[in-house]
Parts: structure tokens; sequence; C-alpha cells
């Protein structure tokens, strides 16, 4: 497996990877102050009322 060269990243590797830490962190804090998860079932989806 070849090494990484952390210095050629991309700035959109770099702004995906703050993107997906940001909406972690946001689902986390809001799980810890009292919001709950739902997993929505593929009919409740596809008519986009639950």
């Amino acid at each position: 497996m070849p090494a990484v060269n952390w210095s050629q990243r991309g700035k959109e590797s770099d702004a995906t990877r703050y993107g997906n830490f940001a909406m972690e962190h946001l689902i986390n804090i809001i799980l810890k102050n009292g919001g709950r998860k739902r997993i929505s079932s593929p009919s409740c989806l596809a008519a986009a009322i639950c």
C-alpha cells in the first residue's frame, strides 16, 4: 500500500472532512440534549410524511 502524502490533499477533501465532523458533532449535541433517534422505514421516506 503506498504511503499517504498529506501535503497533497485537495481542498475538497479537507472541506468534506470538516463537514462530516461538524455534522456528527451537531447530531451528538442534539442527542445529548434530549433529541430522539428515529429510524424511518423505506415507506416513510417514500411518502415524505411520517
